[in-house]
């Protein structure tokens, strides 16, 4: 952990800072949610590449409604569900859209699509993001607060607006 790190640096100060900074600015080691690693490092999971390609396989075939981590963890009743799903996000197979739930980039392109036709349409409100995907508020949610981290809504009170990732750049 980056923060553990830190601490046994301490002593050092700012200098500590700035060669980790260093390091990472040259990449020696790569800085990434919170951790530090050498750069040659991967991690794995407890049930390998094997393992992470089932569980991307279900979370995609579930689209705008997959199971939790912990559902898939019953499911699947083998250590390193939460790990394999990281190393995946790290991938680029699933995006961790809340801390439970991972989606697929292609859902996540499907999410878009429709908020662009409830847009087309007039504002986007959950209840007309709802109706356009046919998902439950418990998906809805978590999704619509992704795609205002991701820019491509802006809450407005209970609706939100097109982002600039939505709308596409200026005179495009």
């Amino acid at each position: 952990p980056l923060e553990t790190l830190r601490q046994s640096l301490k002593d050092h100060g700012a200098a500590a800072d700035l060669g980790i900074r260093r390091l990472a600015s040259a990449g020696a080691v790569v800085v990434e949610g919170g951790t530090v690693r050498d750069r040659a490092f991967e991690p794995v999971a407890a049930g390998g590449d094997a393992l992470i390609e089932r569980l991307v396989a279900m979370v995609d075939a579930a689209g705008l409604a997959p199971p939790s981590v912990s559902e898939l963890e019953k499911s699947f009743q083998v250590p390193g569900v939460a790990e394999a799903l990281r190393i995946a996000a790290r991938r680029g197979q699933v995006v961790a859209v809340e801390r439970e739930r991972y989606f697929t980039p292609r859902a996540l392109e499907q999410f878009t699509a429709g908020l662009l036709a409830v847009l087309a349409g007039g504002p986007i409100t959950p209840a007309r993001v709802r109706d356009q995907i046919g998902v439950s508020r418990k998906y809805l949610i978590p999704l619509l607060e992704w795609a205002d981290q991701a820019g491509l809504t802006i809450r407005r009170g209970e609706g939100r607006v097109a982002g600039t990732q939505l709308r596409g750049p200026p005179g495009g």
